[in-house]
């Protein structure tokens, strides 16, 4: 057969055939059925939402069966410390741990590929301390393992993709101890692909995506942040290819508290360092929220000292910290107050500038303060922010004394009016 023939041969069996009544693809006389796989295709119609099983959420909207979820931030900032406080509350049912609301209390494994197995234990166990979680609690829930250098995904030296022994050893150990999370930490550790080629590092998220619907868990994969500066929720702050936060469903950020925070919540120094936040950077199968996940860092003594360390080690653990509520000592009378002193201005004929740097006869939130004394300079120039986030203050073009069109305050709602504080 010359190349022309075989071409011809070849461009003829790929045309599609048409089906039969019985829905095959065998022509009349040829027994021999189509082996191609076929696309399995149904009919909306036919969609009874009532019966569709809901989402498989474990942990609030951390966790969810069939889902990958992610926490991705700079070194040394806590995103393992959260993730185990987080998979033992899964582990032990206790909300209490995270406040996060378990919904199904499920077998959690760790899956560490950096440290080593005791540093695991080290952590667990502050944790577990610092919660006052028995081994009971977790006896035959919470299971982990260092399997250093075996990977989910691999490349041979021409550049083929295999999958490696990490996804036939997790296909096993999910099998045999009824895993119902997955977590690896870090993800960069779990293939032995480049991470920022889009195509491997997306099939590195099919193997894990295989695992999860094969099996009915979720899996959990702990990332390090790219180089340069990390906004709180910034999806983009993601190392590697964005292949991995687009296979995501549950993508999240953890960022330490910035100083304009601190002040905003009068919060010293010495504080800000311990305390981080967690936000929403990739979530689309829950509801968005605008709120962060407030976690505090601290010290857990293990009490393991020996003759050469008689001091033992001191491992990082977390809480749940929540900023305080300013906005409780703004009650009805106190918000008039501050809105007449707006309303009437800094003086007969002028108004009040919506620029909290204006010049000091113009700015509005010592108004605030003067109103609210215990409210600090942060959070008095958050209230005028929020006033016009709300609609309670707005902006417009009013003249002054001298005839200068200026930007001013004018008041727009108050309480008693639709109201958002």
């Amino acid at each position: 057969m010359t190349p022309e023939e075989f071409l011809r041969q070849q461009a003829e069996e790929a045309k599609p055939k048409p089906p039969n009544g019985d829905g095959s693809n065998h022509q009349d006389g040829d027994d021999t059925k189509d082996s191609r796989p076929r696309i399995e295709v149904h009919n909306a119609g036919a969609i009874d939402p009532t019966k569709i099983p809901p989402r498989g959420f474990l942990l609030g909207t951390t966790f969810c069966r069939k889902f990958i979820s992610g926490l991705n931030s700079a070194g040394a900032v806590g995103k393992t410390s959260i993730r185990y406080a987080q998979y033992l509350a899964l582990a032990t049912g206790r909300k209490e741990i995270t406040d996060e609301h378990v919904h199904h209390r499920c077998k959690v494994l760790i899956t560490c590929l950096e440290d080593s197995l005791d540093e695991v234990k080290r952590r667990i166990a502050a944790c577990m301390l610092h919660h006052r979680i028995s081994p009971s609690e977790v006896d035959g829930w919470l299971f982990y393992c260092t399997p250093r250098g075996l990977k989910l995904l691999e490349a041979d030296p021409r550049g083929v993709l295999a999958r490696g022994a990490l996804q036939s050893e997790l296909t096993t150990v999910i099998k045999d101890y009824g895993i119902g999370l997955v977590g690896l930490d870090p993800f960069v550790k779990a293939h032995g692909v480049p991470e920022n080629d889009n195509n491997a590092i997306d099939q590195v998220c099919i193997v894990i995506s295989d695992l999860s619907d094969d099996f009915d868990c979720a899996f959990d994969i702990i990332s390090h942040d790219r180089k340069g500066k990390s906004e709180a929720g910034d999806a983009d702050r993601d190392r590697g290819a964005s292949s991995k936060r687009d296979a995501g469903r549950l993508m999240r950020t953890l960022t330490g508290m910035t100083e304009t925070e601190a002040e905003l919540y009068a919060v010293s120094d010495s504080d800000r360092k311990t305390l981080v936040r967690v936000d929403n950077a990739k979530v689309n199968i829950a509801p968005p929220s605008d709120e962060a996940m407030w976690f505090r860092l601290v010290g857990v003594a293990l009490d393991n000292s020996t003759a050469m360390y008689p001091r033992g080690d001191n491992v990082q653990a977390v809480e749940r910290w929540y900023p305080p509520d300013m906005w409780k000592a703004l009650t009805t009378t106190v918000c008039n107050r501050i809105l007449d002193r707006i309303a009437a201005g800094p003086a007969p004929g002028e108004f009040y500038s919506p620029a909290p740097n204006a010049g000091k006869k113009r700015r509005a939130w010592p108004v605030v303060q003067e109103c609210c004394p215990s409210l600090t300079e942060g959070q008095a120039k958050a209230v005028i922010k929020k006033w016009l986030e709300t609609g309670v203050l707005k902006i417009e073009d009013r003249e002054d004394k001298d005839r200068n069109e200026r930007p001013s305050l004018i008041v727009g709602k108050r309480p008693g009016d639709t109201w958002d504080s």
